[in-house]
């Protein structure tokens, strides 16, 4: 159980009162709990359970482009790679059928032209189809993310359940040769990098330092040191056994089958 509790410290007695509602009932006696700071990312997340919503990181706003980019898709399986891994999802992604219907049994995985996937039953599929999927657009988005976030976590060799953060997707972007993709923004939450000067007006030649490096040319020089030093070490170290069953395997169970259906 992961949950957000609002905490009341009792400074003068040096003790915490932690308000579980009704999640109460789920704690016992002398159990140990562990509390940490609330990630930014479940920031205007609401007090109570946290569901089970995937990869946090995915749900960042500011690595949106990021995760749409065509050189991170690819570099991430393609949209083929999606595809397979949409597919793995064992329910209609799809809250209502917009038919008046009920859900039905069968699923299959809809692709979209710009390369999105979502996971439907037929009954959704159908009504949406027509549509061109345009009224899951935050649900295509979000898979995307979700793909790449889970595939960085698979390449690092990480645990299931491990949530990704940023410095772990920073590492995979350079090993994939794609960091110019992440917001220079997002870079600075978890490194020091220098301010970038605009200059504006008239200025004097001598003011001009033309050797100050950029908040982006730092990042790339740290890429490149860091790919040298990967590319130095020898093979045998680093070498992923079954490596494309690697590629091929997610977080999700494989427990429904589905067809590919293009728009």
């Amino acid at each position: 159980m992961r949950a957000i509790l609002t905490a009341f410290p009792q400074n003068g007695a040096r003790v915490t009162l932690l308000k579980s509602g009704n999640l109460t009932n789920r704690l016992r006696d002398g159990q140990r709990i562990m509390i940490c700071d609330v990630p930014r990312q479940l920031e205007n997340t609401p007090a109570g359970e946290i569901p089970d919503s995937g990869q946090w990181l995915a749900q960042d706003e500011a690595l949106q482009s990021f995760f749409s980019d065509s050189r991170v898709i690819n570099a991430a399986g393609g949209p083929e790679g999606l595809s397979r891994w949409v597919s793995r999802i064992p329910d209609c992604q799809c809250a209502d059928t917009g038919a008046g219907g009920d859900h039905v049994v069968n699923l299959t995985t809809a692709q979209t032209q710009d390369g999105g996937a979502v996971r439907l039953c037929h009954a959704c599929d159908n009504v949406h189809y027509m549509k061109g999927y345009r009224d899951l657009s935050d649900i295509i988005t979000r898979n995307r993310a979700e793909w790449i976030v889970d595939y960085a976590r698979m390449s690092l060799r990480l645990e299931r359940e491990h949530q990704v953060t940023l410095p772990e997707l920073f590492c995979w972007a350079v090993l994939r040769g794609v960091t110019d993709a992440i917001p220079t923004n997002v870079i600075r939450r978890f490194a020091s990098l220098p301010e970038d000067e605009v200059l504006t007006g008239t200025i004097k030649e001598a003011d001009i330092n033309p050797w100050q490096l950029s908040a982006r040319q730092t990042v790339q020089i740290v890429e490149k040191k860091a790919v040298e030093g990967i590319v130095s070490i020898p093979p045998d170290i680093y070498t992923v056994p079954n490596a494309k069953k690697l590629i091929k395997d997610s977080g999700l169970n494989e427990t429904a089958t589905g067809r590919a259906k293009p728009v």
